[in-house]
């Protein structure tokens, strides 16, 4: 959205003077018709118009059978790469709840645009695949301040990746609004430090680079560590139909492994991989 936005408002910096400001002609009449679009799709009113939904919002629909999932998730456990000083830290994710009175109030509404009829399919694809299981309701509830359950369940959206395939974003801001993050933060370059680097008339740099799919989906939650990611609507477990539930229970999904949008997430995978090169080169 910010690119797409940026590059229209760039061409206004030095708008029109003369007749075709003062008559709203030329570019300025192009201009107003940008922002009266801008004003009346707003943020969050779906438009079956793909441009004016571009310049309104990246989260895209779920469409299922263009997300990509790996063959086998969470086949990773960070507590058994990670340093020693920081297996504590992950393992005790609840030390990681903070108490009631700093919590964001109210708690941030998620995102979730999987559409009812194709919620229940995804999940059990996503079971299948060991990203997580349906648990009770019951088990994912909090107290706030004022001793009241509430619930930071969160939700899906995704974003355009590739040509064949979309992202799958786990908007976690109801549960990231009760938590600290990771203690031990990622420390990562950015790009613009190449700038910095400067080689003889006679030497070359070469890298190496590689996509790791599904990065983070390889990587486990600790124990217990899904009764702090509930995602989706409820479910009964009739509506589920998997034989061990019961039949009148609420349910809802529980991510078991690390979503992209968990705020330590990037943390975690970040020491986790810089752990498995260490140790095996």
């Amino acid at each position: 959205y910010r690119n797409i936005l940026e590059s229209e408002l760039m061409q206004w910096f030095r708008p029109s003077t003369g007749s075709d400001l003062l008559q709203g002609r030329g570019r300025c009449a192009k201009y107003n018709i940008m922002l009266d679009r801008l004003n009346s799709y707003g943020y969050v009113q779906q438009s079956p118009h793909a441009p004016a939904e571009a310049l309104s919002t990246t989260a895209m629909r779920v469409d299922p059978s263009r997300i990509a999932l790996p063959a086998k998730a969470g086949g990773v456990a960070p507590q058994n790469v990670i340093p020693d000083y920081m297996h504590a830290e992950f393992i005790n994710i609840r030390d990681r709840v903070m108490p009631p009175n700093l919590w964001e109030h109210p708690l941030p509404k998620a995102c979730h645009r999987l559409s009812k009829s194709d919620e229940v399919d995804f999940l059990l694809r996503l079971r299948e695949v060991g990203m997580g299981d349906f648990v009770p309701e019951s088990d994912l509830y909090v107290r706030d301040r004022l001793g009241r359950l509430v619930l930071p369940v969160v939700g899906f959206f995704a974003v355009a990746h590739k040509q064949d395939s979309d992202r799958l974003i786990y908007d976690r801001r109801p549960a990231n609004a009760i938590m600290r993050p990771f203690k031990f933060r990622a420390r990562l370059p950015h790009g613009s430090s190449f700038t910095k680097l400067i080689i003889e008339p006679s030497q070359t740099v070469r890298g190496s680079m590689d996509d790791l799919r599904c990065m983070f989906y390889c990587l486990q939650q600790p124990p217990q560590g899904e009764l702090l990611n509930g995602v989706g609507r409820r479910w009964t477990g009739r509506q589920i139909g998997l034989q061990h539930l019961g039949r009148h229970v609420n349910y809802r999904f529980a991510l078991r492994v690390q979503g992209m949008g968990d705020l330590s997430a990037v943390d975690i995978a970040q020491h986790t991989h810089e752990s498995i090169l260490q140790t095996h080169g």
